[in-house]
């Protein structure tokens, strides 16, 4: 399957920050690789990829989110639990396309990637499963 049919789709609770997660209860350095236009009007894919652990290097990818909010630069490292990104409006619409994957490559020539490193983010990883 392509990466963005492993996605998940997250609606906000208020507030439309998106926090950078943490995976399989480790707290991760990520890095900051930058933003591509999502197309059409459904604002841009901010992507991040882990300093390396002990199962590889995570990315991860915001989908639906402001390329700007908040200001980043290329290499900047934030911590699991601080905002990464803020999901654009769109009305009751609302929400952010979150995809990750183990040791994929370079996030942001790869945004059609096939590959079988690309996760389901609820199934394989627990994201936003109660």
């Amino acid at each position: 399957l392509i990466r963005t049919a492993k996605s998940i789709d997250v609606s906000p609770s208020g507030d439309t920050s998106v926090y950078l997660p943490t995976i399989k209860s480790q707290s991760l350095n990520w890095i900051y690789q930058g933003f591509v236009d999502a197309g059409q009007d459904f604002g841009e894919i901010r992507l991040f990829k882990s300093e390396p652990t002990s199962d590889g290097v995570w990315s991860i990818h915001f989908v639906h989110v402001y390329g700007n909010n908040p200001p980043l630069a290329i290499g900047d490292k934030i911590q699991s639990g601080a905002i990464g990104a803020r999901m654009i409006d769109a009305g009751s619409g609302t929400h952010v396309h979150i995809t990750v994957g183990l040791n994929i490559g370079d996030s942001v020539s790869d945004l059609k990637n096939y590959s079988p490193n690309w996760l389901f983010a609820d199934r394989d990883l627990g994201m936003c499963v109660k």
